[in-house]
């Protein structure tokens, strides 16, 4: 927990308990978090996460509370990421949160029966939703390579929403 200062976690994050890091507010001039691997062999419960950013360098596994991540200002996958939760995954709902992973492959597979994805201002190679129960829209989507709602549920608008595919 910190107010303005920066979490990096330089190995895997393995566990069941619940993981919430505090590293500010959502406002410029917070703290950052750097995050490897979470969940794999023993997932956590949940993942909250509150800071001006967030650095996501691998994949994000958690049981049913979720991934919590609307907290964060901006969200940036370094690799190709995917985040796979028994709960909702909330990547913004306020028009608030911006994930900029330009190339990047980011899916985002909601298995649980509360699977409820919700994206806010996205900007990725290429975007794929799995199995959410529903989907929450707010912001700009837009996507260099692909978009994929094929395979997740009903997707609500929560705002205006601009869904662009460049290639």
């Amino acid at each position: 927990n910190s107010t303005t200062g920066d979490v990096l976690f330089g190995g895997d994050i393995l566990g069941t308990p619940t993981l919430a890091i505090n590293a500010g507010t959502a406002i410029a001039n917070s703290g950052s978090v750097v995050l490897q691997a979470v969940g794999g062999v023993t997932d956590p419960l949940s993942l909250s996460v509150t800071a001006d950013n967030v650095d996501l360098n691998d994949n994000i596994t958690t049981g049913a509370t979720g991934v919590l991540l609307s907290g964060v200002h901006d969200i940036n996958p370094t690799n190709d990421v995917v985040i796979t939760s028994l709960g909702p995954i909330d990547l913004g709902s306020d028009n608030a949160t911006n994930v900029n992973g330009d190339d990047r492959m980011l899916t985002l597979d909601a298995v649980g029966i509360d699977g409820i994805i919700s994206l806010d201002d996205v900007t990725v190679g290429t975007l794929t939703l799995l199995n959410g129960a529903s989907n929450e829209l707010f912001g700009d989507i837009a996507i260099e390579t692909s978009v994929d709602f094929s395979s997740a549920g009903t997707s609500t608008l929560g705002d205006n929403v601009t869904v662009t595919a460049t290639d």
